[in-house]
Formats: structure tokens, C-alpha cells, sequence
């Protein structure tokens, strides 16, 4: 990635910007961050249509609850978005709080990880599975206690992973590792939990009040309103009126 790709890269969303009716982004910062240098007819076609989940989708079996408390993340780890803080998050919590977690990262994985894991003696609580179809992932999100939301270090973040949309179709509780921005805001409106990926203190001592919440059956699940807003249904007649009015 040098000059010269960046210079393509530029010029193909340029002419995409200009020819199309209508640009659709999953979240308002996106929009801020894309359009930023634009003009303002750009801005004005710019739409925020969010992700989806179908309830359909993620079947009907009952949940029977877990001997420890299972928090999953699921996806692939790459890049800056790494799981090192939250791990060493861990190996600080007291031991008493320790043993009641079970963590599972569902996806690619690296060697490095693994090993960090191993020299991190996590080994027995943090657990890493291969790749699942999106079908089993869900399936996966609806029999977990906890789910994760792993962001890459930085400042803001303008970005709303898709994962987060499917987390809330299994309507279960959230924890996000997440800096300020879009996601840290959709989280804590549901009323979770939500701790800097660059403060491992934080990590821990937010770790500590879920278990102690989730053992006092106090952990909240996702509120209606919030998936209303992003179900299949709601978000597809706003899809709908797009496509009307251009």
C-alpha cells in the first residue's frame, strides 16, 4: 500500500461518490469520516442504513445456562485488533474471579496468540475454536453467557461491526473492549458494560462488576427498542423508501 494505491484508491471513490444516486453507511461517523472532504452534495445523498439481523434465523433451541461463565467473541482476530490487552486483563483478575470465566474466541487464530495464551497460563480459560458457518455463529452468540466486542487500539472509532448488529439478535448481554465512538455508544445505550482496548485496569475491574452482576442474575438482556430498531423488518422498509425516492 504506497502512493500510487492510494492515488487509485482515491480516484475509484471519487467517480463512485459522484455516479451514484444514493451511498448508503452503516453508521453516521462513517458518514463524517467518508464525506469529510467532499462536497456537500455528497453529503446530502449520503444515507445512514444500519445492519441487520433476522430472528429467524437464529432458531428456537432453549437456553440451559453454563457451568462458568461463558464469554464468546466471535470472529477473526488481524491487524491491530488483537485480544492482548483483554488477556492480560485476565491473568490480573484475583483468582476467585478468575475461575468462574471461560472465554472462547470463535476464528482465525495465529501462532503468536496461541502462544501468548500458553506463556500467559490461560491456557485453561481461554479456549480458541476454528472458523464456523454464519448460521453456527449464531447459534454460538445465543448459547453464550457474555458477548465480546474486540476494537482496535485507537483514539475514535467511526466503525459498527456487523458482528455487534448479530449480538443483538441473539439478545444476550454485551461487553464491549472498545474505544469512544460508535460502537462504545450503541453499547452502553442497551446498558453495558464498555472498557478502553488500552486500559487493561479498566478491562479487569469491568470484568469483576459483570461477574459479580451475572452472579446476582442482575445482567440485563438487550432492551426492545434497540432490536427494533435494527431488525430485518425495520431496516428493510427504510431500504424500501430509499429505493422509492430515488
Amino acid at each position: 500500500y504506497n502512493f500510487w494505491t492510494r492515488w487509485i484508491n482515491k480516484h475509484y471513490q471519487d467517480s463512485v461518490f459522484k455516479s451514484a444516486d444514493r451511498l448508503l453507511f452503516t453508521s453516521t461517523e462513517a458518514i463524517d469520516l467518508a464525506t469529510k472532504f467532499y462536497s456537500r452534495v455528497v453529503r446530502e445523498k449520503s444515507i445512514w442504513l444500519p445492519h441487520i439481523f433476522n430472528q429467524a434465523l437464529y432458531g428456537n433451541q432453549a437456553y440451559l445456562g453454563n457451568e462458568k461463565i461463558i464469554l464468546r467473541y466471535i470472529g477473526n482476530f488481524y491487524g491491530n485488533r488483537q485480544p492482548d490487552n483483554l488477556l492480560k486483563a485476565l491473568q490480573g483478575l484475583p483468582p476467585e474471579y478468575r475461575s468462574q470465566l471461560r472465554i472462547e474466541f470463535i476464528g482465525s487464530s495465529t501462532q503468536s496468540l496461541q502462544e501468548m495464551i500458553r506463556v500467559s497460563k490461560l491456557d485453561h480459560i481461554v479456549f480458541i475454536h476454528a472458523p464456523v458457518s454464519y448460521i453456527q455463529s449464531l447459534e454460538l452468540m445465543r448459547s453464550a453467557d457474555i458477548l465480546l466486542i474486540i476494537d482496535v487500539l485507537a483514539e475514535k472509532s467511526p466503525f459498527l461491526p456487523s458482528k455487534l448488529i448479530d449480538y443483538i439478535g441473539a439478545n444476550k448481554p454485551i461487553f464491549g473492549v472498545t474505544p469512544p465512538g460508535t460502537s462504545q455508544k450503541l453499547i452502553e445505550k442497551m446498558g453495558f458494560l464498555v472498557a478502553n482496548p488500552s486500559n487493561i485496569s479498566e478491562i479487569a475491574n469491568k470484568l469483576i462488576y459483570m461477574i459479580e452482576k451475572f452472579s446476582k442474575d442482575k445482567l440485563k438482556n438487550i432492551p426492545s427498542s434497540v432490536r427494533d430498531r435494527y431488525s430485518v423488518s425495520t431496516v428493510g422498509a427504510q431500504m424500501k423508501i430509499i429505493l422509492k425516492n430515488v
